[in-house]
């Protein structure tokens, strides 16, 4: 563990996203529309109430769901998902698609997310520019934006490597 820390929006993300749990329990979200209820969350990941009580917390402590009466005047309750967690979509895709490309030839994939004006397999997820061209991790650089992060990429800066090109990687 290096003694300086650098302060990144992956490390952010990822102290509540590494949370046991927290990333099936949106999987389920988006696999149902974004819409969930206390029990189907515990029979279909099989989690104790108490931890499905502390991460559905979490997540309404983080935005990213909403709690509401399933019905008016109703004491039963729903999750539903905020435009905040909609937006890891693409996050979530990505890693399932990386997934289905990588795992060994004795995973199976039970689920697959399809286009639904082509009911085609999504294509792999990629890095796009803002003006919508897909980059290659060698097309893609970082900047230090504070005087911590200079340092820090400069501390533990090696000779500079590529990440393998496009026609290596395939």
């Amino acid at each position: 563990m290096p003694k300086q820390k650098l302060s990144c929006n992956v490390s952010h993300a990822s102290e509540f996203l590494s949370e046991p749990w927290t990333m099936l329990l949106l999987r389920e979200f988006m696999i149902f529309g974004g819409t969930r209820r206390f029990e189907q969350l515990h029979n279909a990941l099989g989690i104790s109430r108490n931890v499905l009580t502390k991460r559905l917390r979490r997540l309404l402590e983080l935005g990213l769901i909403k709690k509401s009466p399933i019905f008016e005047s109703s004491r039963r309750m729903e999750y539903k998902m905020r435009r905040k967690a909609w937006e890891l979509s693409p996050v979530m895709l990505a890693l399932h698609l990386w997934a289905d490309r990588w795992s060994d030839d004795n995973h199976v994939t039970e689920i697959d997310f399809l286009d639904i004006f082509k009911n085609q397999s999504l294509a792999k997820a990629a890095v796009m520019s803002k003006e919508g061209n897909t980059l290659d991790p060698s097309e893609i650089k970082v900047i230090a934006k504070t005087e911590n992060a200079k340092q820090y990429l400069e501390k533990y800066k090696t000779k500079p490597a590529r990440p393998e090109s496009k026609k290596e990687a395939a």
